[in-house]
């Protein structure tokens, strides 16, 4: 979703920047699937780890909320 050269949804993602959504991806995924940062969306962050990060906002008392088909 946030590969540039892949993402079928870069309008809704600039959409959605910025109305103050941040698009997290998870570094360990990207090494796993041979992905640099330069691919990314310009809007995508990274975080070193999407599991720990996801248990860091939910201890800060974040919500989390999957979305999929």
């Amino acid at each position: 979703m946030l590969v540039a050269d892949q993402t079928k949804v870069a309008e809704h993602i600039v959409e959605l920047s910025k109305q103050n959504v941040t698009f997290a991806t998870c570094q360990n995924t990207m090494h796993h699937h041979n992905v640099e940062e330069s691919a990314l969306v310009p809007q995508a962050t990274t975080v070193p780890s999407g599991l720990v990060e996801i248990i860091l906002k939910q201890e800060s008392g974040w919500t989390y909320v999957k979305g999929g088909i």
